[in-house]
C-alpha cells in the first residue's frame, strides 16, 4: 500500500501541472468544465462538465457517509448504526452549505482552519508515532509478514492504490473559485502545487507513522484484526489522545466537505451561467444578500443529501463512481489539451511549461 502514494502521487503531479497551465490561461469559475470549452469546445466541456458534476455531488456524500465512525466514538455514540451514519452526514452537509452560502470570506476562514489543524495534527500524529510507538522497523514497507504468495501480488496492489487514488486529487477545485482570487493566471498554478505537495507530505508521515505502530501484523493479515488504525491509537495515544486524533479526523472530513461543495456550487453555477443546463438562469443567479448563487448551493446540499439515504451496498458503489467520475473528468481535460496542442494551442498565461508542455501532457494522458 505505501508504495502506491509515490506511484500515484506522481502521476498526479502530471496531471496537476497540465491543469495549471490551462488554468492559468483559462482562471474562470467552473474549472475541468471550462478548461475543455477554451480548449476545444463546448461537446467536450458540457461532457466532462456533466461526469465531473455528477462526481463531485457524490463526493460530497461520499465524504459526509463515514464521519459518524469517528464522530461516534468522539461524541459519545454508536456511529455504526444505520440512523447515525444518515444523520451525522446530513449535519456535515447542512454545515457545508451554510458555510458556502455565507460568501467567500467565511469560506476561507473554515477552510484556512480545517486545512492548519487537519496539516499540523495528521504530522503530529505521524511523527509521534514514529517517534515513540516503533513497535516495527521502516523496513516494514519492504516486507509481507508472511502473506501468502499463492494469489500473486497485482491484484492485491491494484486494491491497495485506491488508498491513493482517493485521497490526491482536489487540487483542481483550486480552478473552479479562479474569478474571486486576485491575480488568479499565478496563484491558482501556485495553490494547486501547495494542495498536491502538502497532501503528499503529511500522507507519507501518517502513513509511515501507521506502519510503523502496527501492534502486531499477523493479527490484520488473518482479519483477527480488522482495524488496524483504531488499535494503533488505541496503544499509542490512550484515551486522551485518540479523542484528539478523532477530532482532528472529523475536522478534517468536514473541511474537505466544505471545500468540494465549494468546489460544486461554482461548476454548477458555471454550467448555469453558459445556459447549458437546465434551469440555468436560476442556477446562475447571484444575490446581493449572499454574493454567492443560493440556488446552486442548494443543490450542491440536496443530491448529496438524497445519496446519504441509499441502501450502505449501494453506498459503495457509488463511491466507486465518485473516484471513477473524477478521473474520467481529469483525463477528458488532458485529452483535450493533447488535441488543442496539436491543433496548434500555445498556452499563454503567467505559469506554461515550455519546451516540456507535449512530454508532461502525453504522459500525463497516459
Amino acid at each position: 500500500m505505501f508504495w502506491s502514494i509515490p506511484l500515484v502521487l506522481f502521476g498526479q503531479m502530471l496531471v496537476m501541472l497540465i491543469f495549471a497551465e490551462v488554468s492559468s490561461q483559462y482562471p474562470i469559475a467552473g474549472g475541468i468544465f471550462q478548461w475543455s470549452k477554451n480548449l476545444i469546445g463546448p461537446r467536450c466541456a458540457w461532457l466532462s462538465g456533466w461526469i465531473y458534476t455528477w462526481a463531485l455531488l457524490v463526493t460530497v456524500a461520499a465524504v459526509a457517509s463515514p464521519v459518524s465512525l469517528y464522530a461516534g466514538p468522539l461524541f459519545g455514540y454508536n456511529g455504526r448504526r444505520t440512523w447515525a451514519t444518515i444523520i451525522t452526514a446530513l449535519v456535515v452537509i447542512v454545515f457545508a452549505a451554510v458555510v458556502n452560502l455565507w460568501g467567500v470570506r467565511r469560506l476561507a476562514f473554515v477552510a484556512y482552519l480545517g486545512v492548519g489543524v487537519e496539516v499540523v495534527g495528521t504530522i503530529g500524529i505521524g511523527v509521534y508515532l514514529m517517534l515513540t510507538q516503533h513497535t516495527n522497523s521502516f523496513g516494514s514497507i519492504f516486507h509481507t509478514f508472511g502473506a501468502t504468495k499463492s494469489g500473486g501480488y497485482l491484484g492485491a496492489f491494484i486494491a491497495a492504490c485506491l488508498f491513493a487514488v482517493w485521497i490526491f486529487y482536489g487540487f483542481e477545485a483550486c480552478g473552479d473559485i479562479a474569478e474571486e482570487v486576485k491575480d488568479p493566471s499565478r496563484k491558482i498554478p501556485k495553490a494547486m502545487g501547495w494542495t498536491l505537495g502538502v497532501g503528499g507530505f503529511a500522507t507519507v508521515v501518517l502513513t509511515l507513522g501507521l506502519t510503523v505502530a502496527v501492534p502486531d501484523f499477523g493479527k490484520v493479515i488473518s482479519g483477527a484484526d480488522k482495524d488496524a488504525v483504531g488499535s494503533v491509537f488505541s496503544a499509542a495515544l490512550g484515551s486522551g489522545g485518540t479523542k484528539f486524533a478523532l477530532a482532528v479526523i472529523v475536522l478534517g472530513y468536514a473541511s474537505c466537505a466544505v471545500a468540494i461543495q465549494a468546489a460544486a456550487t461554482r461548476l454548477v453555477y458555471s454550467f448555469g451561467r453558459d445556459g447549458m443546463i437546465a434551469g440555468g438562469r436560476a442556477l446562475a443567479k447571484v444575490t446581493p444578500r449572499f454574493h454567492m448563487p443560493p440556488v446552486a448551493v442548494a443543490v450542491t446540499a440536496i443530491v448529496p443529501a438524497i445519496v446519504v439515504f441509499l441502501p450502505t451496498t449501494t453506498m459503495a458503489r457509488i463511491i466507486t463512481f465518485a473516484v471513477v467520475g473524477i478521473y474520467t473528468g481529469f483525463q477528458l481535460v488532458v485529452l483535450a489539451a493533447v488535441v488543442a496542442r496539436a491543433r496548434g494551442w500555445r498556452p499563454a498565461g503567467a505559469f506554461t511549461l515550455g519546451r516540456w508542455g507535449w512530454l508532461v501532457n502525453v504522459l500525463g494522458l497516459v
